[in-house]
């Protein structure tokens, strides 16, 4: 959405401001965008800024996914599960960057590659107890219940 809004400021630009970006200077840009609507150039800075941490918030998860197998909960408390304790850190679930992409779109990529799709509603037992480290490690009187 902030590409798109982007586009549209540039395109609002063009039509009705007469900025040519090839011919003129960066500085006769700017003055003629301020002089037309100083709000679209505030629309637009703010979409600059949000598609900033946008895109790192994209790039972050996509790390997350190809390379770790992993979600972002999985990762923030990756200390406290048995079944990441036992590997080292590592998810257990976790396969080839190029799998774990597969898996996560759930493509079959025409036939020649096979997701690894596990239907959680039928598949996971309630009754077993997940074996977890508590969160507040350094409360030697802490009491569970």
């Amino acid at each position: 959405m902030c590409c798109q809004m982007l586009y549209g400021t540039s395109q609002y630009w063009v039509n009705q401001c007469n900025v040519v970006p090839k011919k003129d200077s960066f500085f006769e840009v700017l003055l003629k965008i301020g002089r037309c609507d100083p709000w679209v150039a505030w629309v637009a800075t703010n979409s600059v800024l949000h598609l900033a941490w946008v895109f790192m918030l994209f790039i972050c998860q996509l790390y997350q996914i190809l390379c770790l197998g992993m979600t972002t909960n999985e990762r923030m408390n990756r200390g406290r599960y048995s079944h990441f304790i036992n590997n080292r850190g590592k998810s257990p679930f976790s396969r080839t960057a190029f799998l774990n992409l597969i898996d996560f779109l759930e493509c079959t990529c025409f036939g020649l590659v096979k997701p690894e799709v596990k239907d959680w509603m039928t598949s996971y037992d309630l009754d077993k107890r997940v074996e977890c480290q508590p969160l507040l490690r350094h409360k030697d009187n802490f009491q569970y219940v």
